[in-house]
């Protein structure tokens, strides 16, 4: 059975045209209406029948404006040449973006697709032929699936490679909990089937994934536990706990690993609104008594959570050129260090987060966010490639905006670059999948 025929939009706006971009021919298009800007066509160069059909579909939005029953207020109007700016820079910060984007000023026929060639270092294979998955997916408990000790040696892992650069788990905290779920399901002080499997289901996965160079099939299981305990209690009436927002992080940071980009992606975007249905963004005491967690959450553990989704958020939608989850009115303030005077990946967001395309930066500005970044000393791995990695998104925006970089800087910028690989060396030899290395 053959296909139909892609269908395309018979005119293009001007904005469109200019940024060799897809129109959905729209009044206003969708590239306008995201930005606010001004949506014009150029009919009088088209064929009469395409301004024709153009002005016919048109016609029932405009007459439905003029009767004034669904008038809708006005908006600001953005003009085309900022629109233009923040395409710019949503392209600039995804480095796939930038190259298509790049490879359109050269070549516009022959320009490269979208592809993002290194999300990550590849997408966990799934069972063999010989253990197909059941029909119907369902949730295991953790003790059916891998006994105590192998928990606390894969928690050991996960707090070994993991933690220092996602700090978000109390270790003290978890340790118990593991001692409580393995005990007799007759003890008074025995931890029940519940939401913490999901957390500790993602500490194990973790733990598989940073032993093990391909899945087994525990590790899969446990990754599909979580995955329905999560999903299953997005459907209840019950506000989410801090335990699942606990294990939507592990299940976001585990996706942007193992999974697709779009996987990532959504999962982040749900994650960002789960931190706003529990008020995980507001400092205590809040006034807010609609989002509130059901039961009292130490402070610091509110914020390092509220800064993990962040992060994902920001960077994977950077890194597809996507819009991210902004949480008005946040009043949550950075986490304390655990060591004094250590750099943790919470110092970087303020310097991503000013990297939004709806945020009008110029080069100076973008000059010394760079230099910021490039005088902030970091000793682990990680956190080197994090680095890296908003270094070169903020050098992007500046050769997006045509600036001329000094001497000096560039060579700094060099200097990091060589840093960044040979961080990324260490981690393939000490077998830390980080996205980062692909």
């Amino acid at each position: 059975m053959t296909e139909p025929p892609r269908k395309r939009s018979r005119v293009a706006c001007t904005l469109c045209q200019s940024r060799k971009r897809k129109c959905s021919g729209d009044q206003p298009c969708t590239t306008c209406a995201q930005f606010g800007s001004d949506c014009h066509y150029d009919l009088q160069s088209r064929r009469k029948r395409d301004a024709r059909l153009f002005q016919l579909q048109s016609a029932p939005v405009d007459s439905t404006t003029l009767n004034g029953t669904h008038a809708r207020p006005t908006e600001p109007k953005i003009s085309p040449e900022e629109t233009a700016a923040r395409l710019s820079s949503l392209d600039a910060n995804s480095g796939a973006a930038f190259a298509r984007r790049l490879g359109l000023k050269v070549d516009p026929t022959n320009a490269p697709k979208m592809h993002l060639f290194a999300w990550n270092v590849g997408i966990r294979h799934p069972l063999p032929p010989s253990m197909p998955p059941s029909s119907t997916p369902k949730a295991v408990p953790i003790v059916d699936s891998i006994s105590q000790d192998e928990m606390r040696s894969l928690v050991t892992v996960f707090f070994d490679k993991v933690d220092p650069c996602y700090g978000f788990i109390d270790r003290d905290q978890l340790l118990r909990q593991v001692s409580r779920r393995w005990l007799p399901v007759a003890s008074d002080s025995a931890l029940p089937y519940g939401p913490y499997d999901a957390v500790l289901s993602g500490v194990a996965a973790f733990g598989y994934l940073f032993t093990r160079r391909q899945a087994c099939p525990t590790e899969l299981q446990l990754a599909e536990t979580a995955r329905l305990i999560l999903e299953q209690n997005m459907l209840s009436d019950t506000t989410s706990s801090v335990d699942i927002v606990t294990a939507w992080v592990l299940r976001v940071s585990y996706l942007r690993l193992t999974a697709s980009p779009n996987a990532a992606w959504m999962a982040s975007c749900s994650l960002m609104h789960i931190i706003e249905a529990t008020g995980l963004h507001l400092e205590l005491p809040s006034d807010n008594a609609i989002n509130q967690l059901p039961e009292p959450c130490d402070p610091e553990t509110r914020r390092r959570l509220f800064g993990m989704a962040r992060h994902l958020n920001v960077w994977i939608s950077f890194e597809l050129a996507r819009s991210r989850v902004v949480l008005h009115g946040a009043t949550s303030v950075p986490p304390t260090p655990r060591i004094a005077g250590t750099a943790e990946i919470f110092n970087l967001l303020p310097m991503s987060e000013s990297l939004d395309p709806n945020k009008t930066t110029d080069s100076p500005d973008l000059e010394s966010s760079l230099r910021n970044v490039l005088d902030l000393i970091h000793v682990l791995p990680q956190l080197i490639l994090v680095q890296c990695n908003l270094m070169l998104c903020i050098y992007r925006r500046l050769r997006a905006l045509n600036c001329i970089i000094s001497g000096d800087l560039l060579d700094r910028v060099l200097a990091m670059s060589r840093k960044g690989l040979q961080a990324a060396r260490e981690m393939v030899g000490s077998n830390c999948p980080w996205h980062q290395i692909a």
